[in-house]
Formats: C-alpha cells, structure tokens, sequence
C-alpha cells in the first residue's frame, strides 16, 4: 500500500497544495482529474521527490519518509519503488530506445548490463516496439516515444507507476496507443497514480477517481460514484465543462 498524508507544497507566497491526503491500495488504479493549476501535477511530483514538498509523509509498505526532511539516501531508496511517465516523454535524445531504457536500469538499479538489457528488451516488446531498439527518439512518432517512456517505467519494476498527463503531448490519432498499454498494465495489476484529462478513458480503467481542486481532495470514489452520482457543487461544475451532455442521478 501507499499512503500520502498531510502534503503542503508552496512556490513563494501561492500555495498549491493544501494538505492532502491520499491512501493506494496494490493492484490499484487511481486517477487524479482537476483543472489546469489545480495542483495535480504538483502532487505527482512530489510523490516521486521531483518537488520537495513542505510537509507531510509518504509510506510505501512499511517505510515512511517525511517529504521535507528526508536523506538524499532516503529518497533515492523510495524512488527505487516507483516510476515516473512524463508528458514530454523525457527521453535522451541522443541514446537509442534500449539504451534509454537500460540506463535506469543500470545506473540506478545497479544492475548488470546484461540483466538491464534483457529487462529493456522485455519490456520493449511488451509495448509492441521490440523492433525499434536502435532506433533513436527523433525517428519515432510521439505516441511511440511515449509507449518507449512506459517500458522505461516497467522495467524498473517498481511497485507503482506515476503518469502525468500521459496522452496531453500527443496527437489525437496517437492517443490510443498508448492508452491501450496502459490499460494492458491495469488489467494485469499494476499499482498506478495517474492525473489525466480524457475522461471516457478514466472513466473505463479507473478504480478510483480523485478531483482535485485549489490544493485539495473534494470529492473522490469509483468512476460511477463521481461522475454519475456526484456529491459535490465544485465537481459538478467541473464535470459539466468536460462533458457537454453531463448529468448525475440523485
């Protein structure tokens, strides 16, 4: 299990998370969806030490780490234990897709060249790109760069799987590629935190829903709980500028 409590980030006077609270259970697919500044990508930041928030805690199994005062030891050991899917897919433009999947791998890991290069090769063909481990990041499409920034993830094998606005940089007809791999990981039982806007897609892979707002959770439960039987004024006005046909039931 995962667990985020009491999580606070500010950048100068403007607060941006206001003391969050967030528990996932293994096997879990969480979906965080929210407006644009509404501190959902922040968060996710924050869970994987890209930000170091002000206050609160993480645990993931049985370590607990406090976000402000945690060791670089420390982080590096919780990173170890998840993952991170970018919007601009953050690959070394000049290593080849294997080699951009090996350096985790070997570097932070500490594996052996060869065990990295079985596991990237592995994971590359489970995206469908066993063929273009050669290949450099400019001669592939985005939704391809993309699926090679997801393998990367589940070579690590961590125990969750962070994705921020994975399709945001993509062209619509791309879109659904990569969503059908990420869908193929939650069918298997992947741990995954993930913010996104395409809605009919959280609404299909989603365990739970999360909407964030202003720094905080107003209202979170199953797809059918939040977007059909919607409790709270702040996210049916939320819903209703997604959905042009939104209703909920009473």
């Amino acid at each position: 299990m995962i667990a985020v409590h009491g999580i606070h980030k500010s950048f100068g006077k403007k607060k941006v998370l206001k003391g969050i609270d967030l528990e996932i259970e293994d096997g879990e697919v969480v979906v965080i969806i929210g407006s644009s500044g509404s501190g959902k990508t922040t968060f996710l930041r924050c869970v994987n030490f890209l930000e170091r928030a002000d206050e609160g805690e993480i645990t993931i199994d049985d370590k607990t780490l406090n976000f402000h005062h945690s060791s670089r030891h420390e982080i590096l050991m919780m990173r170890r234990k998840t993952a991170m899917v970018f919007q601009s897919y953050n690959l070394f433009k000049n290593m080849t897709v294997i080699k951009n999947i090996e350096a985790g791998l070997h570097i932070i890991q500490k594996k052996s060249r060869e065990e990295s290069k079985a596991l990237a090769i592995a994971a590359l063909e489970k995206v469908g790109l066993g063929d273009r481990a050669q290949s450099y990041p400019g001669e592939l499409s985005g939704g391809q760069q993309q699926r090679v920034g997801i393998a990367r993830a589940m070579a690590l094998e961590p125990q969750i799987i962070l994705f921020d606005e994975p399709t945001s940089a993509l062209d619509p007809e791309l879109i659904g590629e990569v969503l059908a791999v990420i869908k193929q990981l939650a069918d298997e039982g992947q741990t995954m935190l993930i913010v996104s806007h395409e809605m009919n897609f959280v609404r299909k892979i989603a365990n739970r829903v999360v909407f964030i707002d202003d720094g905080v959770v107003v209202e979170q439960g199953s797809p059918d709980e939040v977007f059909l039987r919607t409790q709270e004024e702040r996210t049916k006005q939320f819903l209703k500028t997604v959905f042009e046909d939104w209703t909920y039931t009473i």
